[in-house]
């Protein structure tokens, strides 16, 4: 199949945002990858230009075997005009180009006249960031040392003085072809010049080292990689992460969360966004968009019962997609989580404006030498469950503890309770024998009265008389059985009828002499239900003389 045609399919679907250019490229039907991309790629890099070409020289007015399709003019422009080896098997395409040679080339010394260069492969060097080859050593197979021993047959290491993320840039810009060293923040990354090959060496083959941006994973071929590199604690599975249920049983263990949302790509240098950008691509309602998935997809990682770190990361520059979609999970989340200050010598922090900017790490091609991103990182806090109740999840030791704690707390509560049981008897106590002094004292007057009367000497007694003269006889019987038991229900049952006085210096205790009080008004309105009964009962003075002198009589 012809290149040029194939490129333009290619380049087409690149700019309706269907696919990577690599994604797009290794899924054709060409048999020639590498060149295929190469066209690909550099036909993007130059593409602003050679639709300008195209439009001067009326190409696909005047060529109907373009078709009007724009991407195949400048496919074919690129290799007429820039490419190492001009047009290569272009059959009739290569005829089409040929009779516009002479417009072709007067419109792109034009262009070139205008950006004050002579050639437009210089005004690309100066825009062009080539990022360096970042090698990731695979710990659980080998250790950077023996990794950078088995490297330096074919490459020099170099241990680079930098200090600083400016004089690493300088140390990796003056890095020869056969050079390497070891990163200046990952100290398991080593970093090689642009372009360096890996796929077939031998360390890759047996999963020594991974290739990968640095601090950014690739999930595409993660079973692949995973096996290869000797992990076993990983289980994959291809399902919509909003449908999972936290709290199913097989989600249990999980503790570390990476969320890597969909987003707009726009830091990813290979993707070429800047080059198929248009004026739309970024526009609110598209990032809106984007931000209200990935804030879902946050949360929805906040829901797992037992997860203790979430980290949430994207190869987007839009704080939209960053900054905002953290704050706004964390305003819900905060008496859950805290947002960890990652990386404190990390040189980029988060866009300046937002009250956590300093927790965030972000990464841009012309500062840290990688693909733009974003990384941000929550912890659970201590003793905190999902519902937001206490974690109740001990070890046996703190669970043993906390028993003890409870046991001892509840023992003195006991005690206090007691003593405070005591204290108040020993104060009725002292108020029941003032209050049997009293009665005795008032029960003596009585008699004393009586005896002075003889008429007290017959058998119509009062009623408070009579039951004050029972309830004394009771006690007396029941002293003798058991001397210190129940003695204040004894008092109790003789205090009907009964006057206290002086409540208020019988205890100090406020309650107590509430009480006391309390008892007191009841027993006034009972003496006084007693007083008006007597009354009614007991004979007057004249009734006592008539039957006195009748009985004279008689």
């Amino acid at each position: 199949m012809n290149l040029y045609i194939e490129g333009a399919k290619v380049l087409n679907a690149v700019k309706q945002k269907k696919s990577s250019v690599k994604t797009l490229v290794y899924s054709s039907q060409y048999d020639n990858k590498k060149q295929l991309l190469a066209l690909v790629c550099e036909t993007l890099r130059y593409g602003s230009y050679l639709s300008d070409i195209a439009d001067k020289v009326d190409l696909l007015k005047t060529e109907h075997l373009l078709k009007y399709d724009n991407s195949l003019a400048e496919a074919l422009l690129f290799d007429f005009l820039i490419g190492k080896k001009g047009l290569v098997r272009a059959g009739r395409l290569k005829q089409t180009m040929t009779r516009h040679k002479t417009d072709i080339q007067k419109a792109y010394q034009k262009i070139c006249e205008e950006a004050g260069v002579t050639s437009l492969s210089e005004v690309m060097d100066e825009q062009d960031i080539a990022l360096p080859r970042y090698v990731r050593v695979n710990l659980i197979k080998t250790t950077v040392e023996a990794v950078i021993s088995a490297l330096e047959s074919e490459w020099e290491y170099v241990v680079s003085p930098a200090t600083n993320m400016k004089r690493f840039r300088k140390a990796i810009k003056e890095f020869e072809k056969h050079h390497f060293t070891r990163d200046l923040h990952l100290p398991d990354v080593l970093v090689f010049p642009p372009g360096t090959d890996f796929h077939d060496h031998e360390l890759m083959l047996k999963g020594e080292i991974i290739l990968q941006d640095k601090m950014e994973g690739r999930m595409a071929t993660l079973q692949e990689l995973t096996s290869l590199a000797g992990v076993t604690c990983v289980t994959t599975r291809c399902q919509d992460f909003l449908r999972v249920n936290p709290d199913d049983e097989k989600y249990q263990d999980v503790e570390y969360i990476l969320v890597d949302p969909s987003c707009s790509g726009s830091g990813i240098v290979s993707r070429m966004n800047k080059f198929t950008d248009d004026d739309d691509s970024s526009a609110a309602d598209r990032l809106e968009s984007l931000s209200n998935f990935q804030a879902l997809i946050l949360e929805q990682a906040m829901k797992f019962p037992n997860v203790k770190t979430i980290v949430y990361s994207t190869c987007s520059i839009h704080s939209q997609e960053n900054e905002e979609v953290v704050e706004n999970v964390y305003e819900k989340y905060q008496e859950m989580f805290d947002l960890c200050n990652i990386m404190p010598d990390w040189p980029i922090r988060g866009i300046e404006g937002y009250e956590h900017s300093d927790h965030f790490l972000r990464m841009t091609p012309e500062v840290s030498l990688t693909n733009g991103f974003f990384v941000a990182c929550f912890k659970r806090k201590e003793n905190v469950k999902s519902n937001g109740e206490d974690d109740v999840d001990l070890n046996e030791e703190d669970a043993d503890m906390i028993s003890k704690a409870k046991k001892s707390k509840k023992h003195k509560k006991s005690k206090l309770q007691e003593e405070e049981s005591d204290e108040q008897d020993d104060e009725d106590d002292e108020i029941v024998s003032l209050k049997k002094k009293k009665k005795k004292k008032k029960h003596k007057k009585k008699e004393e009265e009586c005896d002075s009367d003889k008429s007290c000497n017959e058998p119509i007694v009062s009623k408070e008389t009579e039951e004050l003269s029972s309830t004394k006889k009771h006690k007396k019987s029941k002293h003798k059985k058991n001397k210190h038991t129940d003695e204040d229900k004894i008092d109790n049952d003789t205090n009907i009828g009964a006057e206290v006085e002086n409540d208020t210096d019988l205890c100090e205790d406020v309650e107590s002499v509430k009480k006391v009080k309390k008892h007191k008004r009841k027993h006034e309105v009972d003496n006084e239900n007693n007083t008006a009964d007597n009354d009614r009962h007991l004979p007057s003075k004249k009734h006592k003389k008539h039957k006195h002198k009748n009985k004279n009589d008689s």
